[in-house]
This record gives C-alpha cells, sequence and structure tokens, in this order.
C-alpha cells in the first residue's frame, strides 16, 4: 500500500509546479519581464494583471534593469522603493517615489505615514543583501 500524500503536501506539490509551469511559459512566450527572474509576470499574473495597485520595493536596484516594479507602473500601479544607491538616475526614470539609504535604518512607520501608503499594500518585494546594509 502507497502512503498518500496529505492535502498540505499536496498544496506544496502544486505551489512549486505552477512556479516551474509559469517560468517555463514566460521563457517560451517572450513576455516583457523587467525583472531578473520573472516576478513582475509572476505577481501580475496571480493577481489577475490588476491597474492601480500599489508597490513596496525595498531593495529596488536599478530603475528597469532586475527590477521587480517597473512593469507595474506600466499598468498604473504606484508605490515605494527603496535602495541603498541610486542606480541610473532612478527618480527621474521612475513614477514611483525613491528613498536612498539603508534598509534596516529607515523609519518606515514614519515614510508609509507620511507618504500615504494605503492600508493594503498589493506587492511587497524585499531584496536586499550584505550591499544593501551600508
Amino acid at each position: 500500500m502507497t502512503p498518500q500524500k496529505s492535502e498540505q503536501a499536496q498544496g506544496r506539490w502544486f505551489e512549486s509546479n505552477y512556479v516551474i509551469k509559469f517560468l517555463l511559459y514566460i521563457s517560451y512566450m517572450n513576455e516583457e519581464t523587467y525583472s531578473q527572474a520573472g516576478q513582475d509576470l509572476f505577481v501580475m499574473n496571480v493577481l489577475g494583471y490588476p491597474k492601480n495597485g500599489y508597490f513596496i520595493d525595498i531593495g529596488c536596484n536599478d530603475p528597469d534593469i532586475d527590477n521587480n516594479t517597473r512593469l507595474l507602473e506600466d499598468f498604473d500601479w504606484t508605490g515605494i522603493s527603496f535602495d541603498f544607491y541610486e542606480f541610473r538616475n532612478f527618480s527621474e526614470r521612475r513614477k514611483c517615489k525613491f528613498i536612498l539609504g539603508d534598509a534596516t535604518k529607515h523609519d518606515y512607520k514614519f515614510i508609509f505615514e507620511s507618504s500615504s501608503v494605503p492600508k493594503v499594500i498589493d506587492y511587497l518585494s524585499i531584496d536586499i543583501d550584505a550591499l544593501s546594509l551600508v
């Protein structure tokens, strides 16, 4: 008798299988993505390509290359992007607010209140590493 997978284990398999299928889909369909691994297309696909969403992007990197939220602005999303370095004049090239500095030292409560961040954030991207913590 073969043991049956629990519903939770089956769900995990489905989720990981979905991600693999999605990544294969975008690689074959040549969908335009600005992110490194299709994160922007993945979130838009999961959410149903909504308009006027709100994002927070901590560790945003370049304004266009390997950026997880650039595509969202094409769908009239707004938000705030944070990074320790302003790559290629980020604040001039993007519509969203850009905040420069160490991701671990920001007063997020103050920033969110003073920027009128909505109570519901549709997409939160956190991509920080040792270089982001200077």
